[in-house]
């Protein structure tokens, strides 16, 4: 998500923190500053969180039921950690590391907003390669078929490629309707699926011989709010979290989707991704993060909460 559009979230926060959540279980994040903004999981369980606040990364060892630090603040280079994807066939963890300084944040470590890979089996950086543009802000990242990454730049509304070498940054799509770009995904059709955190809306980038073609806003039956982390579940169906405090699966039925939402009490998630039959959620509270008068605190210990996919 990319939080300098200012949006003013107390009012859903609130209502978020006074809900009741009915779900399967919960991870405790012991860092107080840990604002998990993005989780992956890999085949065998392990969950990957980024950390916007601390920086760094933690990893949760499959059953456990609190994330252990992984990955140190500033290692490598690395800023505060948004997006983050697990990829296996390379043997990385990709993370989105972004400078938060312009938004009076203190990152940890120094340097540019980049896209980082490390290795999934030693924490040990790998890749290291800049976002281009004017003040770019990195949010999620996603693999298409042949495993080429692609990653969401928001401030400039532009959908980047990396190169074949992982030495480049290429604008892949650029569009005004795409700016606040957020969660992205790839359906079966092989087109990007994409929201926008600011603007609300959900997108279809049509993809033709891996080039970028047309773009469309899809209808939805009912506003989105905030809508942020997405990973495809199957097919043009895809789990989606909504800052407004939601955990929804949405199917793509040519240009309308279909929403179910599968809980509406979390607290201001920003992340999801799945672990067999459950959805795993990040409840990340990011707007106290981003509270310039730094009235707000968050609820602690943060936690990403489990939500059963059976039964709906």
């Amino acid at each position: 998500m990319n939080y300098r559009c200012k949006t003013t979230a107390v009012g859903f926060l609130a209502a978020a923190l006074c809900g009741t959540l009915a779900n399967a279980a919960s991870i405790e994040l012991a860092a107080k500053q840990a604002y998990p903004e993005s989780i992956s999981a890999a085949s065998d369980g392990t969950l990957y969180v980024g950390s916007a606040g601390a920086g760094g990364v933690l990893r949760v060892a499959p059953g456990a039921t609190q994330a252990e630090p992984w990955i140190a603040p500033a290692t490598f280079g690395s800023r505060s950690v948004f997006g983050v994807f697990v990829d296996e066939p390379r043997g990385l963890l990709w993370v989105c590391s972004n400078d938060l300084t312009s938004s009076k944040i203190v990152s940890p470590g120094s340097g540019p907003t980049t896209l980082r890979g490390f290795d999934l089996k030693s924490g040990a950086g790998k890749v290291s390669v800049a976002v281009p543009g004017n003040d770019p802000f990195c949010n999620d990242i996603a693999l298409a078929a042949d495993g080429t990454v692609y990653v969401s730049e928001s401030t400039n509304g532009r959908v980047l490629r990396l190169s074949p070498d992982m030495k480049s940054l290429d604008v892949w799509a650029a569009d005004k309707q795409l700016l606040d770009i957020d969660g992205i995904a790839f359906g079966a059709d092989g087109n990007l699926y994409a929201n926008t955190y600011g603007g609300n809306g959900f997108f279809r980038i049509e993809v033709k011989d891996a080039t970028a073609a047309k773009i469309v806003k899809l209808a939805t039956p009912r506003q989105i709010f905030h809508p942020d982390g997405m990973r495809t579940l199957t097919g043009n169906t895809f789990l989606m979290a909504e800052g407004s405090g939601k955990l929804d699966r949405i199917t793509v039925r040519g240009d309308k989707v279909e929403i179910q939402t599968l809980s509406d009490s979390l607290v201001e998630p920003a992340a999801v991704t799945r672990i067999g039959s459950t959805v795993w959620v990040a409840q990340t509270q990011i707007s106290v993060l981003f509270d310039d008068k730094h009235v707000m605190v968050p609820k602690l210990p943060f936690r990403i909460v489990g939500v059963p996919l059976a039964g709906h």
